[in-house]
């Protein structure tokens, strides 16, 4: 199986629309249709958030470290 990659559209009536040309004529294809998510991370944080496994860190014991340690990393180390 070969695999190339054109954009798309897909219409109000759902079907599917290229403007890019390709060079197969008279072929079955399959369409495999990957959408773009707006902010991929945004679900991810979310759940993260909001998951009871990792309220532990809201506790006083958790909060152990401050602004103040640890050293600036810079390029010349």
């Amino acid at each position: 199986m070969i695999a190339f990659e054109i954009k798309g559209e897909v219409d109000s009536e759902g079907f599917v629309s290229s403007k890019q040309p390709i060079a197969l004529r008279n072929q079955k294809v399959r369409v495999l249709a990957l959408l773009e998510e707006e902010n991929e991370d945004t679900e991810w944080l979310k759940a993260l958030s909001g998951n009871s496994a990792f309220d532990f860190f809201h506790e006083e014991a958790e909060d152990i470290y401050s602004i103040e340690d640890g050293r600036k990393l810079t390029d010349e180390e």
